[in-house]
């Protein structure tokens, strides 16, 4: 750790309620590999606090010491722009948690999982949050920048459905939210959160769902690429609330196979008929009815090629309301040419996805209720390339960024923000493309509650001049 960074936070290791660990300690190198993959992301120090109040004392040490920090709160994107010079706040160990079943909502701390979160709703009965489909990512931090997952269709972003929040400021303040309270920082937060401060913890509207949904895992040939977008693009303008099916066109080895996963909250008999184009003409189908806690283990994310690995990744939404087959014939014909190339010369495994849903409910909401902007669309569409050398860093990641500048000029809602922000670095989008006509309000938002810019990472959102 450098000397301009360790003097002014030594007093922290006295704090019984904060871990700091630095180059001098043996967990230093996990502490930094464990999200820092791609090398140039990395940290002078990991400090983990276990109280909100320790998180405002880390908090405004470090802004008054003019520490640069990011907080890690289970997303992985907050790190652009960390150095050597930086310190990691992570909020892992801030576990609360609170259900309601009477009135259907749960408060938890900004280190509760998805997964964790289901396994313990799971023992009051069938309630579910809307978050992510990734497991291993965060409540909160699924939600400061959108949330989707199964229930999307039916219920929204996990931002639409967050009812309160605690956050901690860049002097150490912390401050309740919700629509009657600080309602302009609440706002602000859905959507912007990382750029305003440290989301300890926050409350969040369940959902009640059936003791067993269905869940079914299609493969296809790449043969079949044709079929299965025309399939989809008539099964989408009809496609109920309870149901999402997430397309993968998994590449590796030179090789390229079709991946659907097809969800439905409701029984088995409806899901069948509702599938029953794809179920047909599937090369293999498995399909059961489970408990909600179980669909993460059905869903193998994105995040589980990454361990260990170099990646890059972008996100973009589709115009709506429906698919343009041809259009994705062409975009995923491509991809998939590119990258089975590429995985003769260093890419170890590439991904296209397409998740497909019901978006009435996400379009509906205005740009009032959120800073979140980036609604109008059909469905989201991302990459992921996971390759092991540093010397294809450039390379790859420079096709992750003309990834989303390709696809949104082809298939991109126009005049309205596309990016779908949780998939996509700073070097992709820039806070007015994220934001849209929210930018200017946050803006002015930033310069009331963040006025020096001390929450900066990932894509910075200017203070307004007053």
């Amino acid at each position: 750790m450098t000397a301009a960074v360790l003097p002014p936070l030594q007093i922290l290791k006295t704090d019984q309620e904060v871990c700091l660990i630095d180059s001098n300690d043996k967990a230093y190198a996990e502490a930094d590999r464990s999200f820092c993959n791609n090398g140039h992301l990395s940290f002078a120090a990991e400090c983990t606090p276990s109280s909100i109040r320790a998180v405002s004392n880390v908090v405004r040490l470090a802004s008054e010491n003019e520490v640069d920090f990011g907080i890690r709160s289970g997303h992985w994107f907050p790190f652009w722009g960390m150095s050597q010079k930086s310190i990691c706040i992570t909020l892992g160990k801030l576990k609360k948690f609170d259900f309601d079943p009477a009135n259907h909502t749960l408060t938890v701390g900004a280190g509760v999982t998805k997964a964790e979160a289901e396994q313990l709703l799971s023992l009051h009965g069938n309630d579910a949050a809307v978050s992510t489909t990734n497991s291993s990512t965060t409540l909160i931090g699924a939600a400061l920048e959108g949330g989707q997952d199964w229930l999307s269709g039916k219920h929204g972003l996990a931002l639409d459905n967050m009812l309160a929040a605690t956050v901690v400021l860049a002097d150490g303040a912390i401050l309740k939210c919700s629509a009657t309270e600080n309602e302009d920082l609440f706002w602000a937060i859905k959507g912007a959160g990382c750029n305003f401060g440290a989301v300890v913890e926050a409350t969040f509207r369940t959902h009640e769902l059936p003791a067993a949904v269905y869940m079914g895992v299609a493969s296809y040939p790449a043969s079949d690429l044709k079929w299965v977008l025309n399939t989809l693009d008539h099964l989408h303008k009809t496609l109920a609330q309870e149901s999402r099916i997430s397309m993968r066109l998994e590449i590796s080895n030179g090789n390229t196979e079709i991946v659907l996963r097809l969800f439905h909250s409701g029984d088995r008999a409806d899901a069948n008929a509702i599938f029953a184009p794809l179920i047909l003409g599937a090369a293999t189908v498995k399909a059961s009815m489970m408990p909600y806690r179980d669909i993460g283990a059905q869903y193998h994310g994105t995040a589980d090629h990454t361990s260990g690995n170099r990646w890059a990744s972008a996100g973009v939404n589709i115009a709506g309301p429906w698919l343009d087959s041809n259009a994705m014939l062409a975009m995923c014909s491509d991809f998939c040419t590119e990258a089975a190339s590429a995985t003769a010369s260093g890419l170890k495994f590439a991904v296209l996805g397409i998740d497909i849903q019901n978006m009435d409910q996400i379009n509906k909401a205005t740009l009032n209720e959120s800073a979140f902007a980036a609604r109008h669309a059909g469905a989201v569409c991302y990459s992921r390339l996971v390759w092991d050398d540093a010397k294809h860093d450039q390379v790859y990641e420079q096709y992750a960024r003309d990834f989303g500048r390709k696809w949104t000029a082809a298939i991109g809602p126009k005049g309205v923000p596309v990016a779908y922000p949780a998939f996509c670095g700073p070097d992709q989008i820039t806070a007015e493309e994220a934001f849209g006509a929210n930018y200017p309000r946050l803006r002015t938002l930033k310069a009331k509650y963040d006025p020096k810019n001390v929450f900066n990472k990932k894509r910075t959102i200017v203070p307004e001049v007053l």
